[in-house]
């Protein structure tokens, strides 16, 4: 069976942008898609030189040309990845998006095989390309965080060291605050990098029983953004820890609330720990979660901690720059 196929169709109709140009580099046509991606009509660029239509910068000109000038020379060839600003239509707000296309340049023969210029067609990689470049800044950003959270891993270590306990206690104590760290790192992994305040308080007190009985907790929905979630979730576990050992929850009739609220200061997140009905004493040396709670917090939030221990119980006020919280 024969048939004539019309090629001329088949070239305005390929899902693929295409153009030629001649031997000098002028237009000679171009595809349908080729002329709705570029913003151009067919009687508008041919004849033209093509980096009159679309000038480009020097680098990237002799790029192309140098492209356009071997194909024209017989050697198919390719060029690999290139970024390309085109016109966006009205219709989606004008200027210009990103594409980023990969071209290649294929000689165009007459019927007695001389060559009269070349073919360029163009392979849209831009969705590949944006994939990769969100799994790199993701890879990053992963990296980052393990960093983070082996130095923190390597601070407890040292500071539970510090303590100058047996290594039966060390190690008893080292296995608790990875726990707590890891509890938080939970929440992290569930939230995309964030943590409510509220439920980082609750797996810490879970240990010790129901929130809402000796213990309240009242403020708005918030959460602390990854690293400083981590530090925050440390100094959770170090005063509810305190608490039931010295505090509050060792005491049948003491009680802690648990209070934040956002800009009491401009800027700041305020949040206060209270245990009352008993009488506090500041602790006669520095340990871990004193270490943790007057010193690490402000380093690594940038915020302020007020504290003290007195005949009503115990006071802790941590304030919080905003910009320490996530969902921005």
């Amino acid at each position: 069976m024969k048939f004539q196929i019309d090629f001329a169709d088949l070239f305005a109709h390929l899902p693929t942008p295409v153009m030629i140009l001649d031997r000098e580099l002028r237009y000679i046509d171009a595809n349908a898609l080729y002329l709705a991606i570029t913003g151009t009509r067919l009687d508008e660029i041919v004849g033209r030189f093509v980096f009159d239509v679309f000038p480009e910068t020097p680098e990237r000109r002799t790029i192309f040309e140098n492209a356009f000038h071997r194909a024209v020379a017989g050697e198919t060839n390719s060029v690999i990845r290139e970024r390309f600003d085109i016109a966006r239509p009205k219709s989606e707000g004008g200027g210009l998006k990103r594409v980023i296309w990969t071209t290649h340049h294929i000689p165009v023969r007459d019927a007695d095989g001389a060559i009269v210029g070349m073919l360029q067609k163009a392979l849209d990689v831009s969705a590949e390309v944006e994939a990769e470049e969100t799994r790199d800044a993701v890879l990053r950003e992963f990296d980052h965080r393990i960093k983070n959270l082996l130095a923190k891993v390597g601070a407890i270590s040292d500071l539970t060291a510090r303590e100058g306990t047996d290594l039966a206690t060390f190690l008893d104590k080292f296995r608790q605050r990875l726990v707590a760290l890891g509890r938080t790192q939970s929440l992290l992994l569930q939230t995309k990098q964030e943590a409510a305040i509220a439920d980082l308080l609750r797996a810490e007190f879970l240990p010790y029983g129901a929130v809402g009985a000796a213990i309240e907790l009242s403020g708005p929905d918030v959460a602390f953004a990854g690293s400083t979630a981590q530090t925050m979730g440390m100094a959770f576990h170090e005063l509810s820890t305190n608490a039931a050992k010295y505090g509050a929850l060792s005491r049948p009739d003491a009680t802690i609330r648990v209070s934040w609220s956002v800009d009491a200061e401009p800027g700041m997140l305020s949040l206060e720990w209270v245990e009352t009905g008993f009488a506090a004493s500041k602790p006669e040396k520095r340990g871990f979660g004193t270490t943790i709670i007057e010193r690490l917090v402000p380093m690594d939030t940038g915020g302020r901690v007020e504290r003290r221990f007195d005949a009503e119980g115990h006071f802790v006020r941590f304030l919080i720059p905003l910009e320490k919280l996530g969902g921005g």
